[in-house]
């Protein structure tokens, strides 16, 4: 039988003599009150006869505490240990939910670091492509002037030669 189980069932002894008890004290009273009315040898008897009893069930009552309490005491004990331990793992997780909380607060700063660092990279690199196609456009624009003027230079210097043509001055 387990600790709780006589625990359990010394209370319910106990219980049962406190009824009984309750119930005998009741008839003492009654008994005695007669004795001091009529003070005959036959109430004297029945209140010495409850008397007995009373302190029969009284000494049952405390037998049945002497057996309660170092159960009721190891219990106890042994809930203590257990509270002691609970709070030593309450403590330890709350110091534990601290810590990941930084962590999850210094993860959210570092990605939102990096997810700043990866817009300002895309927006440099849209940048870089939008000036190198302005260069392109611009030097594909000098390379055509400069071909022009190239033939048109070209095409004076021709006519220069072919003997006396009309000049533009």
């Amino acid at each position: 039988m387990g600790d709780q189980e006589k625990i359990q069932s010394s209370i319910l002894k106990l219980e049962t003599l406190k009824t009984q008890f309750s119930l005998a004290m009741k008839q003492y009273k009654t008994s005695y009150s007669n004795y001091i009315i009529s003070k005959t040898p036959e109430n004297l008897r029945q209140v010495n006869a409850l008397n007995d009893q009373l302190i029969t069930l009284h000494s049952q009552m405390l037998n049945t505490l002497k057996d309660v309490n170092p159960a009721y005491y190891s219990v106890s004990d042994k809930t203590k240990v257990q509270l002691n331990n609970l709070n030593n793992i309450n403590f330890n997780l709350h110091k534990e939910k601290r810590k990941i909380n930084k962590l999850l607060d210094e993860y959210n700063t570092l990605d939102h670091l990096q997810t700043d660092t990866e817009l300002k990279i895309e927006s440099q690199y849209m940048y870089y492509k939008i000036l190198l196609i302005i260069s392109l456009v611009l030097i594909f624009f000098i390379g055509l002037q400069f071909l022009s003027s190239s033939s048109t230079s070209t095409s004076r210097s021709n006519s220069n030669m072919s003997g006396g043509g009309n000049y533009l001055f």
